[in-house]
């Protein structure tokens, strides 16, 4: 039985001691850590420098490139003549005579040419072959006027490769080909390049754009005012920079539906190159014709159809190509006050396109 007389009394064990971590970090460990991660942050401070002033340096050299890089001449054409291509015993006293602009586009670099030559081709074949000056310099920035002519011994045409000349010249596409070659050198301050050969060519062709006409101004009268005739005015324009035109007389038809209001004619006449003719003209409407026409716009809108037929040809180099014939159509929307209507200032009368051509058709049909 349990003695209730004493207090109970229990022993707990012993504690076990507590092992405590013994540091061997010595002075000279922390100091070697310190010269190391010294040496890291030194390392990486160079290697960036290093990169960077590479990068700087890798930068100004390109600019430098860019800015000192030697640029070839340009050279473009300013004329080319042939004379006596209209005669067929021309090529006896053949000559051709041709400009040519040499362009030095470099800010800061002169270029020396030692020789050049020039060489006309027609069909891959040369015909010719001439020296065009002597050594020069030309400076930066600089644009030179070179003269070249061929003729008597520097210019071989028989009298076949003349009437080929003369046979493409009727159809409007007599094609030469300029061949310029130069021995030069570049000087940028007191540096000198080696020599570098160039070769250019130039493309000499007799392809002129088509001239374009356009209705500028309409003026039709309105149902019950006196007079049935048609006011108008159109714009011929020679896009060409080398060639002038020759026009036959030029007929104009103003049609509304199938019916033909009234017709106009422009006497032949000659046109430079790159201008514009304007003429104002008034048509004497067919009254049969008219009055439809005039009862739609006093109603609403309605819309005129206008026919071109001329012929012409080219005069490029003194030389005039063949007749060209023309048949264009325009279609010219009038407003309620017998004017254009819409936002364009001008109407094309240009080729019909296939859709108008199969209509047309359908039509006859």
């Amino acid at each position: 039985m349990p003695d209730h007389d004493h207090i109970p009394i229990h022993f707990a064990p012993d504690p076990k001691p507590v092992k405590r971590h013994q540091h061997h970090h010595t002075a000279r460990y922390f100091a070697h850590r310190v010269h190391n991660s010294l040496t890291t942050r030194l390392s990486k401070l160079v290697c960036a420098t290093f990169l960077s002033l590479l990068a700087i340096l890798g930068l100004i050299t390109f600019i430098l490139w860019l800015s000192l890089r030697p640029h070839r001449p340009r050279i473009h054409i300013h004329g080319f003549s042939v004379p006596g291509l209209g005669q067929e015993s021309g090529f006896e006293n053949a000559r051709i005579s041709f400009r040519v602009a040499v362009r030095n586009a470099n800010q800061n670099i002169g270029i020396y040419y030692e020789d050049m030559n020039g060489s006309v081709y027609y069909r891959d074949q040369k015909i010719g072959s001439t020296p065009l000056q002597f050594p020069s310099y030309q400076g930066p920035k600089n644009t030179t006027a070179v003269d070249g002519v061929l003729s008597g011994a520097t210019l071989t045409v028989s009298s076949q490769r003349w009437t080929e000349f003369l046979s493409d010249k009727a159809e409007g596409r007599v094609v030469f080909r300029l061949d310029l070659t130069a021995l030069t050198r570049f000087k940028i301050s007191s540096w000198e390049s080696k020599r570098q050969r160039i070769h250019a060519q130039c493309d000499v062709a007799l392809r002129p754009k088509s001239p374009s006409y356009s209705i500028a101004y309409i003026s039709i009268p309105q149902s019950g005012q006196n007079g049935s005739s048609i006011v108008y005015s159109i714009e011929i324009e020679n896009p060409n920079k080398d060639s002038s035109i020759y026009f036959d007389d030029i007929v104009l038809s103003f049609l509304y539906g199938n019916d033909k209001v009234g017709e106009s004619n422009i006497g032949s006449f000659h046109e430079g190159t790159g201008k514009t003719h304007n003429f104002l003209q008034t048509v004497e409407a067919n009254h049969g014709a008219f009055k439809p026409i005039a009862n739609a716009i006093s109603n609403a809108t309605a819309e005129l159809k206008v026919a071109l037929m001329t012929r012409f040809r080219y005069k490029t180099w003194g030389i005039k190509s063949k007749f060209h014939g023309v048949n264009l159509q325009g279609t010219l929307p009038i407003g309620s006050d017998g004017k254009l209507a819409g936002k364009k200032k001008k109407y094309p009368i240009k080729n019909p396109s296939k859709k108008s051509l199969l209509r047309a058709k359908a039509r006859r049909h």
